[in-house]
């Protein structure tokens, strides 16, 4: 089930205006890391075996590296005026 929501935020992300990405890649974030989790507990528990898990480790690594490569992207500082709560003031106020 966490891969088929994984891929439906990664959809929805994909299709979402730029202010509201960084918020679906952020829940992406939060299913990979869970399905991360499961994949090794899996292994802790003999489900898989080390070579399989190996592999997955690699596939999971880059896919790691792309939403995260994905979340600099579309960093929200990067668009003036975005009212999101991870968004820097280009300026302060004194």
């Amino acid at each position: 089930m966490y891969i088929i929501e994984t891929m439906e935020l990664l959809l929805a992300a994909g299709n979402a205006p730029k202010i509201e990405k960084m918020a679906c890649i952020k829940q992406v974030n939060i299913k990979f890391d869970t399905l991360k989790i499961f994949i090794r507990l899996a292994q802790d528990v003999k489900m898989l075996d080390e070579k399989k898990y190996l592999e997955l480790q690699k596939r999971i690594q880059e896919i790691g590296r792309m939403i995260g490569g994905w979340q600099k992207s579309v960093n929200p500082a990067r668009f003036p005026g975005a009212n999101h709560p991870d968004s820097k003031p280009q300026y302060e106020v004194n």
